[in-house]
């Protein structure tokens, strides 16, 4: 069909085919609908990427928690030990 509007427009450059009024708003609209597929996938890549990342975040959050609490245990036998020698 394009091949057709094409030619009818090399005969007579004024025509304007409404076919291909309707194909270039169809173009349009495909194109756009790529774009906005493009934007979708990048959103939810990066959402979850987001969230990714947060879990590795509370993962070292309650490791540090962990971390800490084993020291203060470790502290404080320090401590009674140096009470009972002392």
């Amino acid at each position: 069909m394009k091949a057709q509007i094409h030619y009818r427009q090399q005969q007579d450059p004024n025509f304007v085919c409404p076919e291909s009024l309707i194909l270039w708003k169809d173009e349009i609209i495909e194109d756009s609908e790529k774009k906005m597929m493009g934007l979708w996938d990048i959103f939810i890549r990066a959402e979850n990427r987001s969230n990714e990342l947060e879990e590795k975040l509370k993962d070292e959050e309650l490791v540090t928690v962990a971390m800490t609490v084993e020291a203060t245990i470790h502290h404080n036998k320090i401590e009674n030990l140096k009470k009972r020698i002392a």
